[in-house]
């Protein structure tokens, strides 16, 4: 139902295809702070809230005269910790019927990974959230996608805290996931099941 965010979600993956061991990060997730979520709708209307539970990711970043300059990173979201309220079955129909993670374990992940740095922010104590965009990909079962994500930046005291800012939708006809779609809908008796899901998170980096 969620597979957006997984993403997310998202999703906050700051290395591209260097991979994580390409560029020494300085800031680390801080997952007993940091939440991804989603929303996907069943039945015209029924919202269905969800997390992911286990989190990881880290970034470099490198001062400027700006204040500091976002060089590459990661995050990376463990779908089977993929947890809805109250229903343990539901939460293993998602993942295995959803996300079929069962079937490789490569798509028990999902990570986005910063394509572009981003230099012109000004990450000093006390200034304002900034709002910046995110340049990167989204992998999730199997297929690796170009997304924007509008984000919102501050420093609070020594760790940086990224928020989505708006409404994040993930179609889910991008990542390949509309026969899913069908089969969840089958598996869970829905009568309708929306393509897409929103996403939220809020992710907190320490310094290393």
């Amino acid at each position: 139902m969620k597979k957006t965010l997984m993403f997310f979600l998202f999703c906050f993956g700051l290395l591209g295809s260097q991979g994580a061991g390409a560029v020494e990060p300085n800031y680390r997730l801080d997952p007993a702070h940091s939440t991804i979520g989603f929303v996907a709708v069943k039945n015209g209307h029924v919202e269905v809230p969800g997390v992911f539970k286990k989190v990881a990711g880290e970034f470099r970043s490198s001062k400027t005269d700006q204040g500091e300059r976002l060089e590459g990173g990661f995050v990376t979201v463990d779908i089977s910790s993929l947890q809805t309220p109250n229903n343990p079955v539901r939460d293993q129909n998602i993942r295995n019927t959803f996300f079929e993670i069962s079937k490789n374990p490569e798509w028990t992940q999902a990570q986005f990974s910063l394509k572009t740095p981003i230099s012109k922010i000004a990450l000093g104590a006390g200034k304002p959230s900034q709002e910046v965009t995110l340049q990167g990909t989204l992998s999730l079962h199997g297929r690796g996608i170009s997304l924007k994500v509008p984000v919102l930046i501050a420093r609070e005291g020594k760790k940086i805290v990224v928020k989505n800012q708006g409404t994040m939708t993930l179609p889910f006809a991008r990542w390949d996931l509309k026969k899913a779609v069908k089969n969840l809908m089958k598996v869970c008796g829905h009568k309708t099941l929306q393509d897409s899901a929103t996403l939220n998170f809020k992710l907190v980096f320490k310094p290393i």
